[in-house]
């Protein structure tokens, strides 16, 4: 991965999960986060099968997950993977 290839995605609000959605993150983004996250997902989405989008909050990748299609929408829901806590990530989403 080449250096400045990841890009922030702006984030309005971060809700934390209920009781039904445990390790689950519902994002609002910003414009700016729409229009990132759309582009970020039509490249790897056509980069073919082998290609991930890497999530990260601070310096720690989260989550690297296929892109089928691209993504469009002010709303991400984020399902993270066990073992880390929901909270914790929202706390660090918030802090950036």
């Amino acid at each position: 991965m080449a250096d400045g290839a990841f890009r922030d995605v702006e984030v309005k609000a971060v809700s934390e999960p209920g009781d039904e959605q445990e390790n689950t993150l519902t994002l609002e983004l910003t414009q700016n986060g729409v229009a990132v996250l759309e582009t970020s997902t039509i490249t790897v989405s056509e980069a073919g099968e082998g290609s991930r989008l890497l999530m990260k909050v601070g310096d720690a990748v989260i989550s690297a997950v296929r892109v089928m299609e691209p993504l469009h929408g002010e709303q991400l829901i984020m399902r993270l993977p066990d073992g880390l806590d929901a909270s914790a990530i929202a706390d660090e989403i918030r802090r950036q």
